[in-house]
């Protein structure tokens, strides 16, 4: 039995993209109650423009919206051109993101990985992504995978070669389906404020410092203590 349903999406539009096939990693290495669907529609989105949005929603973009609405968690597989995420999957959470604050990404769990030919493995396309993502409402995990080198990367399997990154991926992964599973507890922290989520209600929200010292509950405790960062007062 499925427990968790996870979207896919690769920023690349080449046939056979690196992160698309990264994806097909990340189908593999998922528990047998969990299950990863790649939507491979970002080439038919249109640029966003509000005035094509008030006249009709695109039908890709609908169908992506569907997509994401039917899923528990999202794994966006990111390359990188000049520094940066690729424009067409920015434009796709630009859309995604409609309306603002009640869009399917809003408060969905979220994974960024990424896969590139540089020795950084795609890191500030993956950097952008987050934020483009945090932005938005989503939950974003902090695991990070950065694949370098991406043309070496893959057996003729299509299995990650090095050892290391693997575990990294599957880690991540965990993290994630930690946060989409029902009734997973979350916590979100920032420089000013931070909420804990159990079971998508709220527990304990406030400002970070007050958070981590004030009494806490046992959800609470448990995931402050397990984020050394917030428990020093930094993001």
């Amino acid at each position: 039995m499925v427990a968790v349903r996870l979207v896919g999406l690769a920023g690349s539009l080449r046939h056979g993209s690196y992160n698309r096939q990264l994806l097909d990693v990340v189908a593999s290495e998922l528990p047998a109650d969990a299950e990863l669907t790649v939507w491979n529609g970002l080439a038919r989105i249109p640029g966003f423009n509000e005035d094509l949005e008030a006249i009709r929603t695109p039908a890709a973009v609908a169908e992506l919206c569907r997509a994401l609405a039917d899923a528990d968690g999202l794994v966006v597989a990111t390359p990188e051109y000049n520094h940066a995420m690729p424009g067409v999957l920015k434009n796709a959470l630009d859309w995604a993101s409609r309306p603002p604050g009640a869009s399917p990404l809003a408060g969905m769990p979220a994974a960024v990985i990424g896969a590139s030919l540089s020795a950084y493995g795609a890191a500030w396309g993956q950097q952008q992504t987050r934020a483009v993502l945090t932005a938005i409402g989503a939950r974003v995990v902090d695991g990070e995978v950065a694949v370098p080198r991406a043309n070496h990367a893959f057996d003729d399997q299509g299995r990650l070669v090095d050892a290391q990154l693997r575990q990294r991926l599957v880690e991540t992964l965990d993290e994630l389906l930690a946060a989409a599973r029902p009734g997973g507890p979350w916590l979100s922290l920032s420089l000013d404020r931070s909420v804990v989520l159990d079971g998508g209600r709220m527990v304990q929200a406030g400002p970070s410092a007050r958070v981590s010292t004030s009494p806490r509950g046992a959800t609470t405790g448990k995931l402050v203590d397990a984020a050394p960062a917030f428990a020093c007062g930094e993001s």
